[in-house]
């Protein structure tokens, strides 16, 4: 016998000592695998920063509120009348140095249709919510802002508080 016929042999002892263990039988079973889908929401919002304004003429400006809900879940997105709404001339402003400058939050570039909480919080009556059905995915919302003009103000900075809230 040569030294590769006993190299081989070795093999293939090696390979019978390696069985599969018998087994006396087999059971099964099953078990749940589940998941409950919240009707759930999230929001987020960018800031606005309105070009300067000089005075005599409008500025607009743009800004977006991103919505995740779960899909097929209605929402209404609310814009509230901010920390200065002004009652009287149904406009939201913009405190500073004193005084305020009024502008005014839309659904659309024309502003046709301004944004706000009619139906809901109620602080911005003049202004209806913006309705959507969620994906599941992130929706993405633009809201035009419009500074009027011929507002007579001293230079200097001037800002707002405007709260986004989903109702779903």
């Amino acid at each position: 016998m040569n030294l590769t016929s006993t190299r081989f042999s070795l093999f293939a002892l090696s390979l019978l000592s390696m069985t599969v263990p018998a087994y006396a039988g087999t059971v099964t079973t099953t078990f749940p695998v589940q998941v409950s889908v919240s009707a759930a929401c999230s929001v987020a919002a960018t800031g606005f920063s309105f070009p300067a304004y000089a005075g005599s003429v409008s500025v607009d400006s743009t800004s977006t509120i991103d919505v995740i809900c779960a899909q097929n879940l209605p929402y209404q997105i609310t814009l509230n009348g901010g920390s200065n709404f002004n009652a009287t001339s149904g406009r939201r402003r913009m405190a500073g140095l004193g005084t305020f400058l009024e502008y005014q939050l839309y659904q659309q570039n024309g502003f046709q249709t301004a944004w706000g909480d009619s139906g809901f919080q109620g602080t911005m009556p003049n202004g209806t919510p913006k309705a959507g059905t969620g994906t599941g995915g992130v929706q993405q919302h633009t809201v035009f802002g419009h500074l009027y003009a011929n507002q007579l103000v001293p230079a200097g900075a001037y800002s707002d508080t405007v709260l986004v809230t989903v109702n779903f």
